[in-house]
């Protein structure tokens, strides 16, 4: 169960924290400006829980919903705003129901929310 406001529409801006770059947004999430390619769900969940960043440790993999504010669908290759976004598919927290062998993730070339077996191979960036 998820209980308070709707997310909304993002904007984002970059700043530098212990030598870090990190970009904020208006929903108040700090993103990770680096990520990670060709990881599993499971490399992806435990790369973000033990990751420490811009003198962070509570990072964490965002959940779709958190993950779908990136999406700007009036463009695409990558269709976001989000600073120097790679057009890949992108892992979220957020198993999909009933079979937990998959998870959601946004494919940014165009934008599209869809889900891929946890063992299969996708990007990583974290949130805080």
């Amino acid at each position: 169960c998820v209980r308070g406001e709707s997310l909304q529409e993002n904007s984002f801006s970059e700043i530098l924290l212990s030598e870090k770059n990190v970009v904020t947004d208006t929903n108040g999430f700090y993103w990770t400006k680096d990520y990670l390619i060709n990881k599993t769900w499971k490399d992806a969940l435990n790369y973000c829980e033990n990751l420490e960043y811009a003198g962070f440790n509570d990072w964490r993999l965002p959940n779709i919903e958190e993950m779908k504010t990136l999406i700007n669908d009036s463009i695409e290759n990558a269709a976001s705003n989000f600073p120097e976004m790679s057009p890949e598919f992108f892992w979220t927290s957020t198993a999909k129901s009933p079979s937990y062998s998959s998870s959601w993730g946004v494919f940014f070339y165009y934008g599209n929310v869809g889900y891929k077996n946890k063992s299969d191979l996708g990007s990583v960036r974290c949130i805080r």
